[in-house]
């Protein structure tokens, strides 16, 4: 599975250093939290105000977004090797818009409570996306467009990754991460709460905020 799956998956960043972290790890990624489903063409994968619980990957095929405001032209064409919904790994999240088949398509799934239980299960990888999702959920909550499924400018989320690791020399500088005490308590299982109820107050009323303001 891994042999199967990974080449997509590692498209995205933070995957692709998780590998790095923790190689072993990315064989259970593939067979705990990855499923995979096809889609005819017009057939949607979600639609607006939905729950979100996977973030998804082309495998084959071609993908339109297309987000629920009227008043926002925010139309994406999604293709082999991009990505979706994103955020859903890192925090609550409600689709913003409609994903749907232009052609047929291989869609990979990536279950978001099943990665995160494989993700936290070693003290590299557990601090590293603890810190990578407090700057993702900062960079979202910043951002004038944040109320979207797609998230793939891939220069940003290489910064993030780099920053996450400690790999900017400048890190420690950036406001997002000022407030941040001990990075590596955040692996033990008695911190992971905490980091919970930062997320859950810096995204607190995003998605009625949107509705608000996008019909």
């Amino acid at each position: 599975r891994e042999e199967l799956f990974f080449p997509t998956l590692e498209r995205a960043p933070f995957l692709k250093k998780f590998s790095i972290l923790h190689r072993s790890a990315i064989g259970a990624v593939c067979f705990h939290a990855v499923t995979e489903t096809s889609l005819i063409c017009t057939e949607e994968l979600f639609t607006p105000g939905v729950v979100a619980d996977k973030m998804y990957f082309i495998a084959m095929g071609i993908m339109e977004y297309q987000h629920m405001s009227l008043l926002r032209e925010e139309d994406h064409e999604l293709k082999k090797n991009q990505w979706v919904g994103e955020p859903v790994l890192w925090m609550r999240w409600t689709h913003f818009g409609t994903l749907l088949a232009r052609t047929a398509c291989e869609i990979i799934e990536l279950g978001a409570v099943e990665f995160r239980k494989v993700a936290l299960a070693s003290e590299p990888s557990a601090a590293f996306f603890s810190e990578y999702a407090r700057l993702f959920v900062d960079h979202l909550v910043k951002s004038d467009n944040w109320a979207t499924d797609v998230w793939m400018d891939e220069d940003d989320l290489e910064e993030l990754v780099r920053t996450a690791s400690g790999e900017d020399e400048d890190a420690q500088q950036t406001p997002s991460t000022r407030t941040v005490s001990d990075i590596s308590a955040w692996s033990r299982p008695s911190a992971r709460p905490s980091v919970t109820s930062w997320i859950g107050s810096k995204t607190r009323g995003l998605t009625e905020l949107a509705r608000g303001g996008t019909s």
